[in-house]
């Protein structure tokens, strides 16, 4: 549930810093350890395909569970969607650097 800036400064400092570091850990550990899984696995184009994989698990984290219930299903995959096609220009552009 949402809560006021105010309701947050009013919490103790500890439990922010535990909330924030879940938040970091769900979203940015498996788009990591997924990268450097593919990295290790060394075919041409992985860091393609690991962009728009790290980048459907954002947006699945986001839209389904941050988003639930979902209100408009059109609206979820066109946002689903454009966060695909960032991770894949992301993973384009390490293809394209390396």
């Amino acid at each position: 549930m949402a809560r006021s800036l105010r309701e947050r400064w009013e919490e103790d400092p500890w439990i922010q810093v535990g909330e924030q570091a879940a938040h970091l850990a769900l979203i940015g550990a498996p788009p990591v350890a997924l990268l450097l899984g593919m990295a290790r696995w060394d075919f041409a184009g992985w860091q393609i395909v690991g962009g728009s994989a790290a980048a459907l698990w954002i947006a699945l984290v986001r839209e389904l569970v941050d988003g639930w219930p979902v209100e408009s299903w059109g609206d979820m995959l066109v946002d689903t969607g454009a966060v695909l096609a960032g991770g894949a220009l992301c993973g384009l552009g390490f293809f394209l650097s390396a």
